[in-house]
């Protein structure tokens, strides 16, 4: 198999911390959506992590064996994701069937537990959006669903080349439909015009950046961060569809530099304090947990103002007792999953031709 230059597959506590950064940016959205600040910024810094981390994942993995345990990869994905989105799903479920607005919360219950919600908000499938929050989960869900498959099947000999292409055809499809009249949260939400974040992080895993552009990146962080951050903040003066094509590639751009530079500049020594690299431990129970509070709880009480930080407080404290059994007992089970697979392979397994058959 040709060498895929991704290099080995390392923790890196900063992104930990950026994670915490971006779901505060996202909750500071949804809590003073007034705020002069892009509020999608959170999710695409969420989703290039996602396209880099998996793909150094995935590329470790290929490098390693020759090929990627599908049946272990889906399976650590599972025991990752589901069991916290599935609790919070089930205890809001009673809640949903004795409001007032039953059927249609119902409806948007079972879109998020489909993982179809980004569907639903693209297509306006219904009409309550308790779980909107969701769609960003859905199209992580797909891309986890996919592109072990694209990668093993169809983008292993050429990968930065063919995700150059799929950033190119999104693009241009993106302005397409905006040129055709389709609305914000069309292009906004939908599943082919949404993977440019992604597409983003998988190009980035694929990437060897030479240490003296890293070094170099990481030095001139404030102004490459200014002229960026000054960029973004001036889209919003255009009109919807235009903001948000103009705005996506200057998002996954500033995603794309953090998690270059973080780990080795001074910025790294923000990302990687205790507090936000907690926080960005927690961040998938807090991304869980804090839309449908504030939707409740607002429709319930009437919140407003700094009233709503009693929702996002509460989302706090589930997060963080979710991390601490819920999703401990996960780790616990990937644990144990790993140590029972070391000397044998899982169930499912595709073995590129004339590669190593080896999975550990």
């Amino acid at each position: 198999m040709p060498k895929m230059a991704a290099g080995k597959f390392r923790y890196e506590p900063a992104l930990d911390g950026l994670r915490g950064a971006a779901v505060l940016v996202v909750i500071l959205a949804h809590v003073m959506p007034n705020l002069p600040t892009y509020g999608g910024l959170g999710v695409n810094i969420f989703f290039v992590l996602s396209g880099y981390l998996i793909t150094r994942l995935l590329v470790a993995e290929m490098e390693k064996t020759g090929t990627i345990n599908l049946g272990r990869f889906y399976l650590h994905r599972a025991l990752r994701l589901l069991p916290p989105f599935w609790t919070m799903l089930l205890i809001f479920l009673p809640f949903i069937l004795v409001g007032h607005h039953r059927t249609s919360q119902l409806q948007s219950w079972i879109m998020a537990a489909t993982y179809l919600m980004n569907f639903n908000v693209a297509f306006w499938w219904t009409s309550d959006y308790a779980f909107t929050h969701t769609w960003s989960l859905a199209v992580q869900e797909q891309f986890y669903l996919l592109w072990p498959l694209v990668l093993l099947l169809g983008a292993r000999q050429r990968p930065k080349l063919t995700l150059a292409l799929l950033l190119v055809f999104t693009t241009v499809w993106q302005l397409y439909l905006c040129f055709h009249g389709a609305s914000r949260d069309r292009i906004y939400f939908g599943p082919d015009t949404n993977s440019d974040a992604i597409l983003v992080g998988c190009l980035l895993g694929f990437s060897n950046i030479p240490a003296i552009w890293v070094r170099r990146l990481a030095a001139s962080w404030p102004a490459w961060l200014l002229v960026l951050a000054s960029a973004i903040i001036f889209c919003e003066k255009l009109p919807a569809v235009p903001q948000y094509i103009a705005q996506a590639p200057l998002v996954s751009m500033l995603g794309a530099l953090l998690i270059v530079t973080a780990p080795v500049s001074s910025l790294g020594i923000l990302f990687s304090a205790e507090p936000l690299r907690f926080l960005g431990k927690i961040s998938y129970g807090l991304y869980l947990w804090h839309f449908p509070l504030i939707v409740f709880m607002t429709a319930k009480w009437h919140l407003t103002g700094w009233q709503l930080l009693f929702p996002v407080a509460c989302s706090f404290a589930l997060a963080i007792t979710s991390y601490f059994t819920v999703e401990a007992a996960a780790r616990r089970s990937k644990i144990r999953l790993k140590r029972s697979t070391e000397n044998r392979p899982t169930d499912i397994q595709i073995i590129p031709t004339g590669h190593a058959s080896t999975v550990g």
